[in-house]
């Protein structure tokens, strides 16, 4: 929800359907619960030993000035520094260069100024292991506060294998579109969803054309005709007679 002064907090919302008595109309009514105390509480969990060592993801828990008090056992496996090691260095550790170089002033102004900036968001950001390669890590701090001592538990997710995936998504784009193989993407309707520039210039249609269009634009009438059907089949049976062979045809 958002106060007035455009600050955001976590509420619960339960809606009831009421009924006048007098009209009949109906109406809802909201009772609205505050549970920022609660996230307060959820988030001081997190710092407890036994949840933090049976995490999956990474959590570490830092102090005002940077230094790590806590670093789980998914963080050692991670960052490849085991909890002896990190624990009592500062936190620029796990961070490339030219990030830990502004980090202490970063905690430095938070501490003077209370703007959020890193604090109570959720960034994806380049991590150092120990042996100094860099990986992507989904990052989320959240500020704690008992007793005057302030610190600031990071939860982390690596992001290693999907920035992998993502890469060899481009790269399977990039040989799609410059293939010298005409290539056509279809849904099971025969919908055109992709075609790559081999087939642009094989058949004359310009991608714009193409796309959403039904892919019998490219067949004589007489394959064209049976197409739909041959679909249909291939949806109710996951037979199809096309599938996996080689067939000569005649575009148009």
């Amino acid at each position: 929800a958002m106060r007035c002064d455009g600050s955001l907090f976590m509420i619960k919302v339960k809606i009831d359907e009421v009924e006048s008595l007098v009209t009949k109309k109906m109406s809802f009514l909201a009772f609205l619960y505050d549970i920022e105390e609660e996230r307060e509480t959820e988030w001081m969990h997190l710092s407890n030993t036994h949840i933090r060592e049976n995490s999956l993801n990474p959590i570490i828990t830092i102090t005002q000035t940077g230094t790590i008090e806590a670093f789980s056992a998914a963080a050692c496996k991670v960052w490849g520094f085991t909890t002896k090691e990190a624990i009592g260095e500062n936190v620029r550790i796990l961070m490339p260069k030219n990030v830990a170089v502004n980090h202490d002033s970063y905690l430095a102004k938070y501490l003077k100024t209370g703007i959020k900036t890193i604090v109570d968001t959720k960034r994806v950001v380049q991590a150092k292991r120990k042996d100094d390669s860099l990986f992507p890590v989904q990052l989320w701090v959240k500020e704690i506060i008992c007793e005057s001592k302030r610190q600031y538990v990071g939860y982390a997710t690596d992001l290693t294998e999907e920035d992998e995936i993502e890469k060899n998504r481009f790269l399977s784009n990039v040989i799609f579109r410059e293939s010298l193989d005409a290539i056509i993407k279809i849904d099971s309707f025969g919908i055109i969803l992709d075609v790559n520039l081999k087939l642009c210039h094989l058949s004359g249609y310009s991608y714009e054309e193409l796309k959403g269009n039904n892919v019998k634009m490219l067949m004589t009438e007489r394959i064209a005709v049976r197409h739909d059907e041959l679909l249909a089949t291939y949806r109710k049976t996951g037979v199809g007679s096309v599938i996996g062979n080689k067939s000569r045809v005649k575009l148009v």
